[in-house]
């Protein structure tokens, strides 16, 4: 922390406050009606009334002095949701961010892993925990997603975005040896309707909405395959259980190098800083960019000062020479941080997109 501060005990503030407000009012009965209400020796009632307008100044100076002192943060540890299992995306990036944002910060970060429900277990126990800062959750675009599908009781406008820090392309990939480009497992998909597997990380993910796009624009009729993480996916594809896969590049980034796996195309128009040499789906022609953002949130009504320091501290770890080695050159992430205003008209835009994709595709929104 960049100084030190001391802890407000509630009671103590309420104390001060009912007690500085009973002298008050007898400092000022007695200065205007001195003779009615007491009758004491004048040099007692002297000293009182220097006693009860001390405690004037000094509550008027503590009440001023609160703020000061609310910005006592952070003064203990900071919890993470974390919205996967155990080295997940989500679990990767997050838990390595944080290492190096005790060092930069000075506090401790403890991680915690709340998999399940598309994210929505994460998202929910974050907004049962206490609205002060000290519990905050790691986000894709499940936070915007999850709540259109499923009828939570909650959607992302119950929590106050900190700020997006990273991004990821999608990467469409096979076995080696089974097709040497994206337009060969097309040209089957036409051939035999409805008989090619494609494996997503669930229904209504980015994933499957990749799938989907590619299908509306080619008029493809594929099998989507749904796991319960990006992990079955690629274990099914190694295993030739499923013919074709869709991933975060940095979940087969390995087995791509080991050349167990072939990736045929990412999303967007931008190549991946970890394949830059996959071609993408814009340079084929397809308008087809659905990036996996990552970032926090913490719930809504966190004091804004709160939401603020975190988001100015995060910015300064993003540009550490350590961030910068562990998470864009070895994970091979993109950067892509908005706070603020910006991320509030991000997520609006995201929302208002993903919800008419979600439609087209037949799904209920809610």
């Amino acid at each position: 922390m960049d100084t030190l501060h001391f802890a407000i005990d509630r009671k103590f503030v309420y104390f001060i406050i009912t007690h500085a407000w009973a002298g008050i009012t007898a400092f000022f009965v007695k200065l205007l009606w001195p003779g009615k209400t007491y009758v004491r020796e004048e040099i007692n009632m002297k000293a009182r009334n220097y006693r009860q307008l001390l405690s004037m100044i000094f509550c008027f100076v503590f009440l001023l002095s609160l703020p000061v002192m609310a910005a006592d943060f952070p003064s203990k540890p900071i919890t993470f949701s974390i919205d996967g299992s155990p080295g997940g995306g989500s679990d990767t990036w997050s838990r390595l961010f944080f290492s190096i944002a005790e060092k930069h910060m000075g506090v401790s970060f403890v991680g915690i892993n709340k998999p399940g429900g598309s994210s929505a277990v994460a998202f929910a126990y974050t907004l049962q925990q206490p609205h002060d800062g000290y519990t905050l959750s790691t986000v894709t675009p499940n936070y915007i997603i999850t709540p259109l599908r499923q009828k939570l009781g909650f959607n992302y406008k119950d929590f106050t975005p900190v700020a997006l820090i990273l991004n990821e392309k999608k990467v469409i990939f096979v076995q080696p040896g089974t097709y040497e480009t994206l337009q060969d497992v097309i040209a089957e998909a036409k051939a035999k309707p409805g008989t090619q597997t494609w494996g997503t990380y669930g229904t209504g993910t980015d994933e499957h909405i990749i799938m989907h796009l590619l299908e509306e624009a080619e008029g493809l009729q594929l099998q989507q395959v749904a796991y319960g993480g990006s992990g079955e996916v690629v274990t099914a594809v190694l295993g030739g259980h499923i013919k074709v896969g869709v991933a975060k590049p940095s979940l087969v980034l390995g087995q791509i190098e080991a050349g167990l796996l072939k990736p045929l195309a990412v999303d967007g128009h931008d190549r991946a800083t970890s394949l830059p040499d996959v071609p993408t789906l814009g340079e084929m022609g397809y308008d087809i960019d659905i990036p996996t953002w990552r970032g926090l949130v913490v719930p809504k009504g966190t004091p804004r000062e709160r939401v603020e320091y975190l988001a100015a501290k995060f910015e300064e770890v993003t540009r550490l020479p350590e961030f910068q080695e562990k998470l864009i050159k070895t994970l091979k992430y993109d950067v892509m941080f908005i706070k603020g205003e910006e991320l509030d008209q991000f997520l609006d835009r995201e929302n208002e997109k993903l919800k008419a994709i979600l439609e087209e595709m037949g799904i209920e929104t809610h």
